[in-house]
């Protein structure tokens, strides 16, 4: 069965770099790329742009999607069993066209955003330009039932545990690669999207311990000479290994996210969770149901309400004053990533759904 693989990054280069390491190196960006060929899938990816002007006009509308990567499909997509989008937004006017009996061929697509209030637009918008789709594989619950609620049929919705490629994060637990700065207090912070660093900075003023940011090598504030002494911002972007060792070092993860009401709801900070959990540790995170997972209830962290440094002062230093309970946390971070929230577990059930397309 071919395969046309669409997502809303340059996938193509993501893969490239990949095979430049030589394959070895964590797969969960591919988004089941190299499970579904070893599958027996032949799997296509297009480059990511070919038509400036199309992708200027799909960055000014977004309502369709990205236009430049479909309209390149559909000239070729009798070459295809089914299109496979990793970002269901990204393939929107695939979904219009399938709907209004334009296009022939399933459309699967992977769903971690919708709209915060169920108003007639959104409404329509989702049933046109999302229900289309015959298969929609949902981050989480939320996200399931948003969309059903705007009336998508529960039969084309299902939920599917993202995560990371386990084969290259080892965690530091039972005392395992701890070094010595682990006794140093460190808090460490990777990403960059929507990013409350300001809350977590101001948390740390006066906080017995050190905050690393590591924001892929953007500078989150426009001045850093200000900052407290004991946080730092990585001037660049590191290589995915170096950052698992930050991830050693850390006694605990900070995800402080920027909640913006005009914006769709969104999993924002589901790859540092994930990363997190694969690393076995202890998480601090502003509070987003669309992350699919209850850090409190699961025992593996605790939340913060939006834009509350008070919360994350009094977060950071009770894991900093409580490593076993850090550990402890950490530990059942890790169990759940090795159980549900893994890369594995996500390339079968999407290969399962595909084999059942077409």
């Amino acid at each position: 069965k071919k395969v046309i693989l669409v997502h809303n990054s340059d996938l193509k280069r993501i893969i490239h770099l990949w095979r430049l390491e030589g394959k070895k190196a964590p797969t969960q960006h591919l988004w089941g790329y190299d499970a579904l060929r070893r599958d027996g899938f032949n799997v296509d990816v297009l480059p990511f742009e070919r038509f400036k002007r199309l992708k200027h006009i799909s960055d000014s509308m977004k309502i369709f999607g990205d236009l430049d990567q479909q309209l390149r499909i559909l000239l070729k997509c009798s070459q295809y069993d089914v299109v496979y989008s990793a970002h269901h937004l990204t393939t929107a006017l695939f979904s219009m066209l399938k709907i209004l009996g334009l296009m022939k061929k399933p459309l699967i697509a992977i769903a971690y955003q919708s709209f915060r209030q169920k108003h007639f637009f959104s409404r329509v918008f989702t049933l046109l330009f999302v229900g289309g789709n015959d298969k929609i594989l949902c981050l989480n619950h939320a996200v399931l039932k948003d969309l059903q609620a705007l009336g998508i049929p529960g039969k084309k919705l299902e939920v599917i545990n993202w995560g990371c490629d386990l084969n290259f994060y080892h965690p530091s637990i039972n005392g395992e690669h701890h070094s010595s700065s682990e006794d140093k207090k460190l808090i460490i912070s990777p990403g960059k999207t929507y990013r409350d660093w300001i809350s977590l900075v101001n948390a740390f003023i006066n906080i017995n311990g050190r905050l690393e940011i590591y924001a892929s090598g953007e500078q989150p504030f426009r001045y850093t000479e200000n900052l407290p002494a004991n946080v730092s911002i990585a001037p660049k972007k590191i290589h995915w290994s170096k950052m698992i060792q930050k991830y050693h070092q850390a006694r605990a993860v900070a995800i402080p996210i920027m909640v913006n009401p005009s914006k769709l709801k969104n999993a924002i900070g589901l790859t540092t969770l994930m990363e997190a959990l694969a690393m076995g540790k202890a998480v601090i995170m502003t509070r987003n149901e669309y992350v699919g997972i209850d850090l409190e209830r699961e025992e593996i962290g605790i939340w913060v309400e939006p834009g509350d440094s008070n919360g994350w002062a009094q977060a950071a230093t009770y894991l900093l004053d409580n490593p076993d309970i850090a550990m402890a946390m950490g530990e059942k971070a890790r169990r759940l990533a090795v159980e549900k929230y893994n890369i594995k577990n996500f390339s079968r059930k999407l290969s399962y759904n595909l084999h059942r397309l077409g």
